[in-house]
């Protein structure tokens, strides 16, 4: 048998080209049987090698399928919390228009009463009153206070301000507004009467004289 025989023959027996067969041939000095050894172990070798590659790839791809997954969760997650913080923000306007409501119909189903010798000249809603006061507040109260000098008085009316505790302090507010008016009437019927007198008591020397 030839030597081209017998590499054609390590070729087949081992699946490696004839180039690889005459390689093996030469290195093991002309030894078929070394040569079929040595092929066959280096093709142990070199599958051992591309399993741990195709590993390492199977590997690197399954952490980086892992980590998208997660960037996706996270992105998921991220959504959800800002529907979650926008329903939250959305809630509570809805709760403060409520609130709001609330307590404008409040103001709208209390009065203010002004009267004047036992008569009740208008009642205005406790929500026009407010408006007013935001709108000009010391023109107003300045007017209602120096309305309480002129005799006019207050109450309020309806069912969370139209309560006796309410009503005992405004009754109170009128009391001390008629004590001063009628402090200042005494005060300046006194300063007439002595001007009447100091009038009489001149008329009387000018007359004697």
């Amino acid at each position: 048998m030839t030597d081209a025989e017998k590499i054609e023959k390590i070729s087949k027996a081992t699946n490696v080209s004839v180039e690889d067969a005459a390689a093996a041939f030469e290195a093991t000095g002309g030894d078929m049987l070394d040569a079929i050894l040595l092929l066959e172990r280096l093709n142990e070798t070199q599958t051992q090698n591309d399993a741990a590659r195709d590993g390492r790839t199977i590997n690197t791809g399954a952490r980086t399928s892992k980590k998208r997954g997660k960037r996706a969760d996270d992105g998921d997650d991220h959504a959800r919390g800002y529907r979650v913080d926008g329903h939250d923000a959305s809630n509570a306007l809805v709760e403060l228009g409520r609130f709001l409501l609330r307590i404008i119909d409040v103001l709208n189903k209390n009065f203010l009463e002004v009267w004047r010798h036992g008569k009740l000249l208008i009642a205005l809603p406790i929500s026009v009153i407010a408006l007013l006061l935001i709108l000009w507040f010391w023109g107003v109260a300045l007017i209602i206070i120096v309305a309480m000098f002129f005799g006019w008085r207050y109450k309020f009316s309806g069912e969370q301000l139209g309560r006796d505790e309410v009503n005992n302090v405004v009754d109170h507010v009128n009391g001390a507004a008629d004590n001063i008016r009628a402090q200042y009437d005494a005060a300046h019927t006194v300063n007439g009467e002595t001007e009447n007198e100091n009038s009489e008591d001149g008329n009387n020397e000018n007359s004697a004289g």
